[in-house]
């Protein structure tokens, strides 16, 4: 296990693939954040997983609950970021997320 305080984790998420999304990008991404395994915690869309992001409402839905959770928790202990988020989370993470994604 990394020493949490200097360690940081950058995700780079290029897949289209939904089960992949949900069950290693997603579910990893939020439960590093959750349990504090890394001090920071970036994931990178690009490519394929932008399209996926846009089409797919499940998708939508998880991604919303993991910046909820990254803007519940204090600055200093993670970060969630993608090309969608400003640089802070002031507004809420729907709010956020409709800048990117059609509904």
């Amino acid at each position: 296990m990394p020493d949490t305080e200097n360690a940081r984790l950058l995700i780079l998420w290029t897949t289209g693939d939904p089960l992949t999304a949900r069950d290693m990008v997603l579910l990893y991404a939020t439960n590093a954040m959750k349990h504090s395994w890394w001090s920071e915690v970036t994931l990178l869309v690009w490519g394929a997983a932008d399209s996926l992001i846009a089409e797919d409402n499940e998708i939508q839905g998880e991604l919303r609950r993991a910046i909820e959770l990254e803007c519940a928790s204090s600055p200093a202990s993670t970060a969630l970021k993608s090309k969608m988020l400003p640089p802070s989370c002031s507004a809420s993470a729907s709010s956020l997320l409709h800048r990117r994604i059609p509904h």
